[in-house]
């Protein structure tokens, strides 16, 4: 078996399990072990241990391609968690790169005059403003869904 020191107590249970089905099924040959750590995002995604010893770690995150207007649909939500009792309105669904998201981002805000932040493929745009940014992303092209209350 191989040496492997864990970050997290919940990670050496994964590989502990992993290592100790195939002997108790007396299971031979499984190939190689790949333990993925997710973030709230796919972008924060990384293998973090692999029995393989020629694994190199090379998916490219970063050259994302931004997704036509048109086929994508973005959910337009009414939030209050965690904003001390204010509203904010809430963009997710968003594919496509951190650049064109930010644009997009500060386009809702300067057409709504309002603050906000685009991080994390979602636009926070502050106050109650879910109809005229609903309306602004279908005059782009951006398909749109209602979601809450």
């Amino acid at each position: 078996m191989q040496t492997f020191k864990p970050r997290f107590n919940w990670t050496a249970k994964v590989v502990q399990i992993l290592f100790e089905i195939p002997t108790k099924l007396k299971i031979k040959n499984l190939g190689f072990v790949y333990l993925c750590v997710m973030g709230k995002q796919s972008k924060n995604s990384r293998v973090v241990y692999s029995t393989n010893p020629d694994f190199e770690e090379d998916f490219d995150l970063e050259g994302q391609d931004t997704l036509a207007p048109e086929k994508q649909l973005l959910e337009v939500h009414l939030d209050k968690k965690n904003r001390g009792g204010k509203v904010a309105v809430v963009v997710k669904n968003f594919v496509g790169t951190e650049e064109d998201l930010k644009d997009l981002g500060k386009m809702l805000k300067a057409a709504c005059g309002v603050g906000g932040s685009s991080k994390d493929g979602q636009i926070i745009i502050q106050g109650d403003k879910r109809e005229k940014v609903m309306e602004l992303l279908n005059k782009k092209g951006y398909k749109t869904k209602r979601v809450g209350s």
